[in-house]
């Protein structure tokens, strides 16, 4: 066991106690002074450091929320907070550049006041559907602009948690939404749309369209073919031998009135597609429409005697000038009078009026036969179009007739009109022309619908050497043998070097050549045949014919630059194609290759 005990009596520690009672006491309180003086400075520093970090944390959190509220108010898309009322309470810049407002302009105010009318019931839905606990919502709003037009805007929100008080910290509900500009995206869905529904048309168009073809194809066909029928029989017949002159002489007749009816439909199609393309060519003059109109009742009113209908024409007692083509004015007059005659019952009424008003001549041809449905009336003139109508097929036809009509009229400066009161009732067509006030008339503006023949003389291509080079033999033939009755002395070739082969060894006076030739095209053929005239000392040139089955204008100027002096499509007009030789000719043979 261990025992302490103070100092003892006598030692110097005693002694010194017992010597300075009252020095203890000072140095303890100095002591204790300068403990609390140390501690102070350390809480001091321990402050300062406080301080010091919380002023850093302070600029960092203002540099966030300065960094915040940038890329709050420039963010891509528009912010908004919206109350239950729909007064705004926040939102950044880019919304209030969509809402074309400042911002300090709209926050406290309604957003609806800013919408068209429309908008502002959709906003009022979308607002009542989001405080109703609703999932994420979106409504398309519309917003007018200054320079007139809207900007389409989309509000998305974000509804607020379903156990959110109405009033918490004395601050109402809102609601958070985003706002995106969908105006491009409006209009790119409706150009879409718009797109996609003109491809829709286009699609039902060209449906339509080779609809129409096939059953126009079909038409032509059946059309085609109805006078191959009888044509054939009766080649079959003479053929044969053994039938009476005047079976023979019906047959030839027969043969010669089929033949008409296919080139007159070759030539109803050939005139639509130039008129389509705007190629159909017309020679105008003055002329006295008068003349014309009369030339094709003349030729009709063996069609109108047939059927015992009575035909009248009321004309002014002055001319009709008009500034025009005869052939295609009279193709005019002579395709409605037909059409007319057709389609009225026999012993029906067709009346023709040719009147100047004003400054127009108007033709108007009346019948009271079957009338147009009130249905086709305003395709009446269109190609193909009458193929929906059955009546056209009880008379047979390519129903093209009234599209050349409307072609002509139009590259005559005028127009043509329709006008029926139903079926039954019977049809008005109306041509309306520009008139001359003063004309001096040129000879022969009112031709004949066909060429007269050659009456100067029985043979008018007597002794007249003609090269004719063709490569289909049918026609070759045909032609050397017609043109010999008309006493031309006819060589023949089947290609291009066939034919510089007779011009070297017997010449010729004319040259009738077709185009489309195997090896060297007839273009081709020409141009060698000028080439060489120039280079030959003292040549005469060759007139020189060109017949072709391509009837475009294209084909014709071709033939011409390249040294033909005429082109003549097929099929022929044979009296054409005499007279055309005629003009041509000219004494002294040829035989410079």
């Amino acid at each position: 066991m261990v025992t302490t005990r103070g100092p003892k009596k006598g030692d110097p520690a005693d002694s010194t106690r017992r010597a300075s009672p009252s020095r203890g006491r000072p140095e303890a309180v100095l002591h204790e002074h300068r403990r609390l003086v140390h501690e102070l400075e350390v809480h001091q520093l321990e402050l300062e450091l406080q301080n010091r970090a919380l002023r850093d944390a302070q600029g960092l959190l203002e540099e966030s929320r300065a960094r915040y509220a940038e890329l709050y108010d420039y963010a891509p898309i528009g912010h908004i907070t919206l109350d239950r009322s729909g007064i705004v309470r926040e939102l950044n810049l880019t919304a209030a550049s969509l809402l074309e407002k400042e911002r300090r302009l709209l926050i406290g105010h309604p957003l609806r006041r800013l919408l068209a009318p429309r908008s502002r019931r959709a906003l009022d839905a979308h607002l009542r559907a989001c405080f109703k606990g609703a999932a994420v919502l979106n409504v398309e709003l519309e917003i007018p602009l200054p320079e007139g037009g809207f900007r389409v805007v989309e509000l998305v929100s974000v509804p607020p948690p379903p156990n959110a008080l109405d009033f918490a910290d004395e601050r109402p509900r809102t609601l958070n939404s985003a706002l995106v500009d969908v105006s491009r995206r409006k209009r790119d869905e409706r150009r879409q749309v718009a797109l996609l529904e003109r491809e829709r048309e286009a699609r039902v168009v060209a449906e339509s369209a080779n609809r129409m073809k096939q059953e126009f194809l079909a038409v032509v066909s059946h059309e085609l073919r109805t006078p191959l029928a009888p044509m054939m029989m009766w080649v079959k017949a003479l053929r044969a031998g053994g039938i009476s002159d005047s079976l023979r002489a019906r047959a030839i007749e027969a043969l010669d009135t089929c033949l008409k009816v296919e080139a007159a439909m070759i030539d109803d199609l050939v005139d639509v597609a130039r008129g389509q393309h705007g190629k159909l060519r017309i020679e105008r003059a003055p002329l006295d429409l008068q003349s014309v109109v009369g030339a094709a009742l003349e030729a009709l009113a063996p069609s109108a005697a047939a059927k015992q209908i009575e035909v009248t024409l009321e004309v002014d007692a002055t001319p009709a000038w008009v500034s025009g083509d005869s052939t295609r004015l009279q193709q005019v007059a002579a395709n409605l009078l037909s059409n007319a005659i057709k389609f009225t019952p026999e012993a029906g009424h067709v009346a023709l009026t040719l009147r100047t008003r004003d400054a127009n001549v108007v033709l108007t041809i009346r019948d009271d036969g079957e009338g147009i449905q009130p249905s086709l009336l305003d395709g009446i003139f269109e190609p193909f179009r009458q193929q929906d109508d059955p009546a056209p097929r009880r008379h047979g036809g390519l129903g093209l007739g009234l599209t050349i009509v409307r072609q002509l009229v139009e590259q005559h400066d005028g127009h043509v009109v329709a006008a029926s009161e139903g079926a039954g009732r019977g049809a008005c067509f109306t041509v309306t022309l520009p008139a001359l006030a003063h004309a001096a008339p040129r000879g022969g503006e009112a031709s004949a619908w066909t060429l007269a023949k050659p009456a100067a003389r029985d043979r008018p291509l007597d002794r007249l050497r003609i090269l004719v080079v063709e490569d289909d033999e049918a026609t070759r033939d045909a032609l050397a043998a017609t043109l010999g009755t008309y006493g031309a002395d006819v060589t023949t070739a089947a290609s291009a070097a066939a034919g510089r082969t007779v011009l070297r060894q017997t010449g010729a006076d004319v040259l009738v050549s077709d185009i489309g030739l195997p090896a060297e095209d007839g273009c081709d053929f020409i141009r060698k045949l000028r080439a060489r005239e120039k280079r030959t000392k003292g040549a005469a040139r060759l007139p020189a014919l060109a017949l072709t089955a391509h009837t475009s204008e294209r084909e014709r100027a071709r033939a011409l630059a390249s040294g033909f002096d005429r082109h003549l499509a097929k099929p022929i007009e044979f009296d054409v194609l005499v007279s055309t030789i005629r003009a041509l000719a000219r004494p002294g043979p040829f035989s410079a290759m």
